[in-house]
């Protein structure tokens, strides 16, 4: 079966780039590698072309491949339970779960785990990949997420983070946060970067989508803090993009963090706290999950 994609090439100021590079590092279709394997085909304004030829800003791309289906698997997963009733699941999330499927993660992931405890109630939502998930984590982000366990109960928690009525803290580990003010509040416009498509940056142009943030430093050592962040939109990436923002990127980032050094840990991010109203009674309840074990050691240990 083959799969097909197509926009105009946007290269944002960018020279002209050979084609193979563009579906790559700059429309992030896919990788380099992937492209020699689902032999892929490319048409440039209706005509097809090789992958060597070079693309110009605003020219029309179609790219098809070969799509190799792999069959999603319930898998029973030895997932933290901080709260069950008949409509929710809220789950401690370690760092390194991948929350969706996806590239390279077919099996483990949270939705995996959740297809297994709805057993046939899974098949109720539309895309059994992604059923319960009403928000996500990155996968090195750990911490509270709430899963619905069926459609009512979907709707009523997604309808509360679509319009931000939900409320989410978060403790990081962060490098550099003396001599910053002890809070602070951004409201700016976070945007895909083009350089590198695997990260976001804020904009002064007017570009990309809105995203505020505000945080307090808890507590301080010698190069590094305890910083609570508070979201008040759900951008990818942002707590990142917001601390390194701020002058003080999370350590273990290695995506934003330029001081990051092979012997850090993994992302030292965690969603600590979440209230949120829950469909049994329409009542606010807050979740906490603990601090995990490796902050703990950090602290102690730098």
């Amino acid at each position: 079966m083959r799969r097909q994609e197509e926009h105009y090439v946007d290269l944002k100021g960018l020279p002209p780039m050979r084609c193979d590079k563009y579906i790559s590092e700059v429309w992030a279709l896919m990788s380099r590698s992937q492209i020699h394997v689902l032999s892929v085909q490319v048409c440039l304004d209706g005509k097809e072309i090789k992958l060597s030829r070079h693309v110009y800003n605003g020219q029309h791309i179609c790219v098809s491949w070969e799509e190799i289906y792999t069959s999603f698997v319930p898998e029973k997963l030895d997932l933290d339970i901080l709260y069950e009733d008949d409509d929710v699941w809220v789950i401690n999330k370690p760092s390194g779960m991948v929350v969706h499927p996806g590239a390279g993660h077919h099996q483990g992931t949270l939705s995996n785990g959740l297809a297994y405890l709805m057993g046939q109630h899974a098949a109720d939502f539309p895309d059994a990949q992604r059923a319960g998930i009403v928000h996500r984590l990155d996968k090195d982000t750990s911490g509270i997420i709430i899963c619905a366990k069926h459609v009512r109960a979907h709707e009523f928690l997604s309808n509360q983070f679509r319009h931000r009525r939900a409320k989410k803290q978060y403790l990081a580990l962060c490098r550099g946060t003396q001599g910053r003010a002890m809070i602070g509040r951004v409201r700016n416009m976070i945007v895909r970067n083009h350089q590198d498509r695997r990260k976001f940056i804020c904009t002064a142009d007017g570009q990309g989508r809105l995203a505020i943030s505000s945080y307090r430093i808890i507590r301080q050592r010698q190069g590094y803090g305890l910083v609570l962040f508070m979201p008040h939109t759900g951008r990818t990436h942002q707590l990142r993009v917001h601390a390194k923002y701020w002058g003080f990127p999370i350590i273990g980032d290695i995506l934003y963090n330029p001081y990051t050094k092979t012997q850090d840990p993994c992302l030292m991010l965690h969603a600590w706290k979440l209230k949120i109203c829950l469909p049994h009674d329409r009542k606010e309840y807050e979740f906490c999950a603990p601090v995990p074990q490796r902050f703990y050691n950090y602290w102690q240990s730098h």
